[in-house]
């Protein structure tokens, strides 16, 4: 095209052809509204979010645990509140074999009846390719029907399958399939993604770093030997991130009753549990240590309603930079809002806190 085309076009397009645009006025914007937290402040409702790690480091445990969690109407997960339960769609992409006994393992871990995930979880297997748009327009089909708010796809290298990894143009066609189901299915999308052979970066294009609205990733580089490892929110678009959540793997024994007909070597299964005291549990048992409520009471006394930072309330206390209570304050700060015991409004340094007052929505 030249710009002398461009006239042209102007001149020829027809009333019948809309543009794949809007341009929006200032009260058309009030309607855009920032995503909520779908959990904790991991995953946001409605967008798209990448956790990276190594092979066989717990990506799977985690998001095991996440989607049996939201679609079993629990409080938090691990310690980290689900603001919105409903319907969850799992592919397994990776191979379907063994995936029930990993749901009915987290069920037996945190007391959960694995009726209750009866017509709330469901696992899709067999092909998806977010290049092929037949596949990609039964998916958002099936996610629509089934009023799922979190779809979780295990891994990214299934689905791009036909995609170079390492072409940018070829990855953006993958991130714009991810952008339209979530568009059209109002679902979070949750992608497991391998890191590469050295360090702790997703393999592959760096578009997704920019695309996705946010990337979680696997701190630990030696496959956590002692079965713990470290998460950090390397990005979210929509919320503070940079902060790091540490957690464990855990052997479990599923009773006969839960999986009868099977081994005890087959009914035994990896479940990801926090690493961090004081988190809370599952059932929604916050567990706060003393000085989390120590710095939950100083929110209390001073944010008010429009909120106050980190720093700013160190102020306020009378803390020196370096001191034990500006440590507390910082440290403190980032999982009482993983819990929900606060809200955060900015960015960065501009970053204000408050008490949060938020309803848990089901979605049913």
């Amino acid at each position: 095209m030249t710009d002398n085309d461009i006239p042209k076009l102007i001149a020829g397009q027809s009333e019948e052809w809309v543009p794949p645009f809007r341009v929006l006025g200032m009260d058309e914007l009030k309607a855009f509204t920032p995503p909520e937290p779908l959990v904790g402040h991991l995953i946001y409702q409605g967008c798209t979010c990448q956790l990276t790690g190594p092979a066989g480091g717990g990506k799977s445990a985690i998001m095991h645990g996440i989607c049996c969690a939201v679609s079993t109407n629990q409080r938090s997960w691990e310690g980290y509140r689900i603001y919105r339960s409903g319907p969850v769609v799992y592919a397994a992409m990776e191979g379907i074999f063994g995936v029930r006994q990993r749901f009915i393992a987290w069920c037996h871990q945190n007391r959960v009846d694995p009726s209750e995930l009866d017509g709330e979880m469901f696992t899709m297997e067999g092909q998806f390719i977010l290049a092929n748009e037949r596949h990609v327009a039964a998916l958002i089909t099936e996610v629509q029907q089934r009023g799922a708010i979190l779809l979780a796809l295990d891994t990214r290298a299934r689905i791009t399958v036909g995609l170079d990894e390492n072409s940018s143009r070829d990855q953006t066609i993958a991130i714009d399939a991810l952008d339209l189901i979530v568009r059209e299915t109002k679902a979070a999308v949750l992608v497991a993604h391998h890191s590469g052979r050295s360090g702790t970066n997703p393999r592959g294009s760096s578009a997704w770093d920019g695309g996705l609205d946010s990337d979680l990733r696997f701190q630990n580089e030696d496959k956590h030997k002692d079965k713990t490892f470290t998460i950090e929110c390397y990005k979210h678009k929509y919320g503070p991130d940079r902060c790091t959540h540490s957690f464990k793997l855990q052997t479990i024994t599923v009773p006969e009753s839960l999986l009868p007909g099977l081994t005890e070597q087959q009914r035994q299964s990896i479940v990801a549990v926090t690493n961090e005291g004081g988190v809370g549990d599952p059932r929604g048992n916050d567990g706060l240590t003393d000085n989390q409520r120590e710095t939950l009471d100083s929110y209390r006394e001073f944010a008010g309603q429009e909120g106050i930072g980190k720093a700013k309330l160190c102020e306020v206390l009378g803390f020196d930079r370096g001191s034990g209570g500006q440590t507390r304050i910082y440290r403190d700060t980032p999982r009482l809002l993983e819990l929900g015991k606060l809200t955060a409004s900015g960015k960065g340094n501009q970053t204000k806190y408050r008490m949060a007052d938020e309803p848990h929505l089901v979605v049913r």
